[in-house]
């Protein structure tokens, strides 16, 4: 394109200098409508729900989304405020990567490897030497450029400077060393390699699902995850403690001949899992009492007497609010 669209927004060059190749394609994709939704539009956060970024990259499993997220987040090019029940907000990370492509002055030696001698240069007769004795000649030798040394050192004391931090890190909270390093390996090879702000996060949600981060490592790499939420094992924690069945046949029988017979999806599933931390009793006796109180105390409105002919069924008395009114007597 030769001319400036008015409408357009800015990537910057770093990202496709530097990292947009180490990315996947669908990374590349969230990339790009978070910086659509943020500096697109002259702001510096958004929120961005998964279904957004569903329908605008056509990903189709909202897995994914996460774990693409998680990705960019790792690699510093993304910052997510996460709070429960809210849509996440998100904020695009300054790339800070040492420059190389400076202008250089005009007339000025290029300072890059030369793959020619340099010719000596002719020497003033009878001028007495000033310098220092035994110094090997600078003839014919080859010349090497000072600022790709000076990169290469950085570059390379930073990485070592940053697996040694990881390491420190680790074995603050008593990680094997051969599990650290196992464990930085793994993330390379998922082209997600381990920093020590990633590894903190990690850190922050084992504290949370209360394992060890060792466990939590280990975890990891036995599933094939790159990142981890305290989330997940609440969930298949939980998920191992309740029979779907169970519940739905309860629904079934307590509510025979009066509310629509319930069959099982995956849908059901989702609801019973998220109703079970709001019950007193967290199991199959808790869901018991809520249907047999809701079905005994609740208002013949919701058995189908109202002028539309409406009933009350299953996906209804999984929403949180009908459980919560249902205990006030509000139902």
């Amino acid at each position: 394109m030769s001319n400036f669209i008015p409408n357009s927004f800015q990537i910057p060059n770093a990202f496709v200098d530097e990292m947009m190749g180490d990315l996947s394609g669908n990374s590349v994709k969230c990339y790009l409508l978070i910086a659509r939704k943020t500096t697109g539009w002259q702001k510096e956060s958004d929120y961005i729900s998964i279904s957004q970024f569903k329908t605008v990259t056509k990903i189709k499993d909202k897995r994914t989304v996460s774990d693409v997220l998680q990705e960019l987040e790792d690699y510093g090019l993304i910052k997510c405020d996460r709070k429960k029940g809210k849509i996440t907000k998100f904020h695009l990370e300054k790339i800070a990567f040492l420059e190389k492509d400076k202008p250089v002055a005009k007339n000025v030696p290029s300072s890059k490897k030369c793959t020619q001698l340099q010719k000596p240069q002719p020497v003033a007769k009878n001028v007495p030497s000033v310098g220092a004795k035994n110094v090997p000649s600078s003839r014919y030798k080859k010349c090497t450029s000072t600022k790709d040394n000076i990169n290469t050192l950085l570059n390379t004391n930073n990485i070592k400077r940053g697996k040694n931090d990881i390491l420190d890190f680790c074995l603050d909270k008593n990680v094997d060393h051969f599990l650290a390093k196992e464990f930085i390996q793994y993330r390379k090879d998922k082209k997600a390699p381990l920093t020590l702000t990633a590894l903190k996060r990690l850190n922050s949600q084992a504290e949370k699902a209360r394992l060890p981060l060792s466990e939590v490592l280990g975890l990891i790499m036995e599933r094939g995850w790159q990142g981890f939420n305290a989330d997940w094992v609440k969930s298949s924690v939980t998920k191992n403690k309740i029979n779907f069945d169970e519940v739905i046949e309860c629904f079934n029988n307590i509510f025979d001949g009066r509310l629509d017979y319930m069959e099982k999806d995956d849908f059901a599933e989702t609801q019973i899992l998220n109703l079970l931390d709001l019950l007193e009793r967290k199991n199959i006796d808790g869901f018991r009492a809520y249907f047999e109180f809701f079905s005994e105390n609740a208002s013949s409105y919701y058995f189908g007497e109202n002028k539309n002919g409406w009933k009350a069924n299953f996906s209804f008395l999984m929403k949180p609010e009908t459980l919560f009114k249902t205990r006030r007597g509000e139902i």
